[in-house]
């Protein structure tokens, strides 16, 4: 913890005694924190049986109680945001199948949430990040790559393509159940055709920031 806006911090404490992975920030509660973890299993094919969780910490923060999101097998690295009217919360998922990413809806705690569901947005098993703007718009930077012309593979397995690239960017205006507005903002190496392919430099796990002015920082 810091008290002086980051020049200097508190000892470092563990907030929970069992093994999880985060990814992504925590979203601000009205009486803490919630955390979006997930367990990776070393039973399944290449962590296909990972499930997330969201961990809910109060302001010290100290650890309160998770809650396991329902159907999540498969579905990690979630995203936390606010709905535009604040009356729910939104949390978006990295597909270990490398299908979609996935969209849940929760209560204003988060204890309790709907089933990931299937978005337009492509995803290769690769991590992305969503942003609630001031604005009341989702953005999303992600890889705009679709595996799903390539052989498919029943549930319960996972799929690793390489490619991890090109870095999109990408809006929503109802809470993340369309996404009409979708740009690239970097092709990578630009190398094409499939013996060049590999040499493409991977953008993969991005990040984004809103600063001062609505400048979006990826």
């Amino acid at each position: 913890m810091s008290e002086d806006s980051g020049t200097t911090w508190s000892t470092t404490t563990d907030i929970l005694d069992t093994e999880a992975f985060c990814r992504h920030p925590p979203l601000a509660t009205s009486d803490g924190w919630l955390l979006p973890i997930y367990r990776s299993l070393p039973d399944g094919n290449q962590f296909g049986h990972d499930y997330s969780q969201a961990l809910h910490l109060d302001s010290h923060p100290k650890y309160l109680h998770w809650v396991v999101i329902p159907r999540s097998v498969g579905r990690v690295h979630g995203s936390l945001a606010s709905s535009a009217d604040k009356s729910c919360l939104i949390q978006f998922f990295r597909s270990r199948l490398a299908d979609r990413l996935y969209r849940s809806v929760g209560n204003t705690d988060g204890t309790s949430w709907t089933e990931p569901m299937l978005t337009s947005l492509p995803n290769n098993n690769s991590s992305f990040q969503a942003l609630g703007l001031s604005c009341g718009r989702l953005a999303i930077v992600f890889n705009r790559f679709d595996p799903l012309s390539e052989h498919p593979m029943l549930w319960g397995d996972a799929r690793w393509p390489s490619t991890r690239w090109p870095l999109t960017m990408a809006f929503s205006e109802d809470d993340g159940e369309t996404w009409p507005f979708i740009r690239d903002i970097h092709f990578s190496s630009g190398f094409t055709e499939d013996s060049n392919w590999h040499l493409n430099q991977r953008l993969e796990y991005p990040s984004i920031v809103e600063g001062p002015e609505r400048v979006l920082h990826v």
